[in-house]
């Protein structure tokens, strides 16, 4: 559904940039809304069906222990959203080779350069949601036909699941990685999209930044994993260290050597991100009959 709403969202603002003379901001709203009710609307069918079909009687829940329990998660989402937008931050921010009337002040090239690159991470989500169904579907079928003595098979079985995501994964974002080279390079692409040529420091930003969203993604496909069975502390470390790596790094590269390798931090940060994520979901997989166990 990820994947939909973002194409058709995006769809419709291309068709509307190409085909009428409406302002970009006009068109640019109508995109988010439409992929936003999309999403929302979707949500809502789901949940009124699954909730109308329970026959169960519905308590309501403690206040103080739904907090206990959620705001690790409300702080990940926290920090992935600073994390996402805080290398653009760093960078309008730099004074460095540049006049700003502002402390932080718009800058074109560099935005252009990390909005191509943000494609790799949107058109990857529906990478991560197939894998996160795939693996719910995998855990419940074999957990109800293994038996307990032989939870060595179980957690083989998936481990195996694990890399056959990861190798769709790497297929994927290889396709994607054409798709945008073609995008940046081609005279069908951005450059009749919107009548100018990349400036080669947006095409740096692009690659540098493709890359980091890269590794963004691989971190998040893994915490999608390690939430389904309730181990978010992990995570929450993983996204807090990144966030720190790409503060440090890009103040300092864009304050040294030029504001576009604010960038840097965001690919450095998203690099650690994955790491330590990959690491702990490797341990995860190794150990799944106990977590799958200790979650209930």
């Amino acid at each position: 559904m990820l994947s939909l709403s973002v194409f058709v969202g995006t769809a419709l603002a291309l068709l509307l940039h190409f085909y009428t003379d409406l302002h970009p901001y006009f068109i640019h709203w109508t995109g988010i809304l439409v992929a936003s009710l999309i999403s929302v609307g979707y949500i809502y069918i789901f949940f009124h069906f699954k909730l109308k079909n329970l026959t169960a009687v519905k308590k309501k829940p403690k206040v103080m222990l739904s907090l206990y329990r959620n705001f690790n998660y409300f702080l990940y989402g926290t920090f992935i959203f600073l994390f996402v937008f805080l290398d653009r931050i760093v960078a309008w921010s730099s004074t460095l080779n540049r006049d700003i009337p502002y402390i932080i002040y718009y800058e074109k090239d560099y935005e252009i350069g990390m909005d191509l690159a943000i494609l790799i991470f949107f058109l990857l989500g529906g990478v991560m949601e197939y894998a996160i169904h795939s693996y719910i579907r995998h855990m419940d079928f074999h957990q109800l036909e293994t038996k307990y003595s032989d939870f060595q098979s179980f957690n083989d079985k998936m481990k195996r699941m694990y890399f056959k995501h990861l190798r769709l994964f790497a297929i994927s974002a290889a396709g994607i990685a054409v798709l945008l080279y073609l995008i940046v390079t081609q005279p069908w692409g951005y450059s009749r999209g919107f009548d100018e040529i990349l400036s080669p420091l947006s095409i740096k930003v692009c690659i540098l930044g493709s890359i980091g969203y890269l590794f963004l993604s691989l971190g998040m496909l893994n915490v999608l994993y390690l939430y389904t069975l309730g181990r978010h502390r992990k995570p929450l470390v993983a996204i807090i260290s990144a966030f720190l790596v790409n503060f440090i790094i890009g103040v300092l590269l864009s304050r040294w050597v030029s504001y576009e390798y604010s960038v840097m931090g965001m690919l450095v940060g998203s690099l650690l991100f994955a790491m330590l994520t990959t690491r702990e979901t490797y341990n995860f997989f190794k150990n799944q009959d106990y977590y799958y166990y200790a979650s209930y």
